[in-house]
């Protein structure tokens, strides 16, 4: 099965100028390279009381995987913390492994003056 992908802005803006002029949908998707049914979804999730605009959508892209974010519980303070933490985590794993090599070296050290 083939992976859906995002459009990108370059490809909104793209729709947005083939339908000021005048393209029909599948015409316009043909020419975007997408499938039909992914343009009309896009513009079924993005279109508003005023109509379709690349740069509208593209905010509302961004905002819906804003709020798809928060319901999981990654609000920026979650990730700031997780990545501090996870510093500290490879901080101190580097920490141990510093000190058993600095063990390892002087028992070989030990070993050899013996």
């Amino acid at each position: 099965m083939k992976h859906c992908q995002k459009f990108t802005r370059e490809q909104r803006y793209q729709f947005y100028g083939l339908r000021k002029a005048g393209f029909k949908q599948r015409k316009i998707a043909n020419e975007v390279g997408r499938n039909k049914s992914a343009f009309s979804r896009e513009l079924r999730l993005n279109e508003r009381q005023c109509g379709w605009h690349s740069k509208q959508a593209q905010e509302l892209r961004y905002k819906r995987v804003r709020q798809k974010a928060k319901a999981r519980g990654f609000g920026r303070e979650d990730r700031d913390n997780s990545i501090s933490k996870s510093r500290f985590t490879l901080s101190a794993s580097f920490a141990v492994l510093f000190i058993l090599s600095a063990i390892c070296l002087r028992v070989m050290f030990d070993l050899e003056m013996e």
